[in-house]
């Protein structure tokens, strides 16, 4: 019985001393290594290779690692890459670099081996790295020579291309404004054309109240657009006779400052509101009277205009009908009226 309890416990030791550390080191969340770096002394700076192995337990495990570029802390992971290999183990190479001077220890590093059972997380044993900044001379004592970090890099010559445009660009504008000036002080003074009698107001809305007679607005189902015409025209009568400003007023603008004055009869003043209104309605109430209603209403107005014309005399109105205007001029310019 003793021996045989000898025989075992010499088999476990055994099988601890044959069992590599790696494995040993190995829990069963977690798989611990130890890197492979190409230098535990390196410049700051200076690109360094690190090596992490895993054993392979299976034909299909997998290890994976960091992507690059990536930073870890203090480590710039420059390159990642996995390397092919048909040993037992599974090999992960990276290019590293340290910026911060002095002992610096690598950081954690996210590896993964992807095995049957799942993925297991491979943590790095610690690793101290010293990072140094001095540079090394030779047994003269003499420097190495300096060397750029960079190839030298040609200044942009594009610029000196828009400079130019700008100013050929500015020297054409400015010959475009002396011209402009000089052609300008050359053109002969502008000449404008003779007077031309204008149209007394009450013949003016005649021939206004014949033309819109001749558009047959009721006829064709437009009483909007007749009422409408109708009431331009004996405002513009109203204007241009007696100096009121008609045309932009509203009906009952028109009618209050119209009451204060003497024009023409009472008789005249209610039947042209009337007139004003029902135009109001029609425009602005969709008020549909007949077809014979916009007729009288038209000869209504032309009434109005004779009756009114007959009634005042030249001295009771604010405008003659004598008075001219002038013709639109070479230059272009509008019709401007004088009295």
């Amino acid at each position: 019985m003793r021996r045989s309890r000898g025989y075992f416990l010499a088999l476990v030791i055994l099988i601890f001393l044959g069992t590599p550390r790696s494995l040993l080191a190995q829990g069963a969340d977690t798989v611990f290594v130890t890197p492979e770096v190409s230098s535990a002394v390196v410049q700051i700076g200076q690109p360094f290779q690190v090596r992490v192995g895993v054993i392979k337990e299976n034909t299909g495990d997998l290890l994976t690692g960091p992507q690059a570029p990536v930073t870890l802390g203090e480590l710039d992971i420059l390159k990642s890459a996995s390397v092919p290999t048909a040993s037992d183990s599974l090999y992960w190479d990276l290019e590293v670099s340290l910026f911060e001077p002095g002992e610096r220890t690598l950081p954690e590093i996210p590896f993964y081996v992807n095995r049957l059972s799942g993925a297991v997380p491979v943590r790095l044993n610690p690793y101290t790295i010293s990072v140094v900044t001095t540079v090394e001379v030779d047994s003269a004592g003499a420097m190495p020579p300096l060397r750029a970090l960079r190839d030298p890099i040609a200044g942009p010559t594009r610029w000196i291309w828009w400079r130019v445009g700008l100013a050929v660009a500015g020297l054409a504008l400015a010959a475009l404004a002396v011209w402009w000036l000089m052609k300008r002080r050359k053109r002969p003074p502008q000449q404008t054309q003779a007077y031309v009698p204008r149209l007394a107001p009450d013949v003016e809305a005649m021939q206004a109240f014949s033309e819109l007679e001749r558009e047959a607005y009721p006829d064709r189902g437009m009483l909007k657009e007749h009422f409408s015409g109708l009431s331009m025209i004996v405002r513009r009568y109203i204007e241009r006779r007696f100096g009121v400003m008609a045309v932009e007023s509203t009906t009952s603008e028109l009618q209050a400052d119209l009451g204060s004055r003497e024009y023409f009869s009472e008789s005249s003043k209610q039947r042209l509101f009337d007139l004003l209104e029902r135009s109001d309605m029609v425009k602005f109430a969709k008020f549909r009277p007949e077809n014979k209603v916009a007729a009288e209403d038209l000869n209504l107005a032309k009434q109005w205009v004779s009756e009114v014309q007959s009634q005042t005399s030249l001295s009771d109105a604010a405008v003659s009908s004598d008075e001219l205007i002038v013709l639109e001029d070479e230059a272009g310019g509008g019709d401007h009226a004088v009295r």
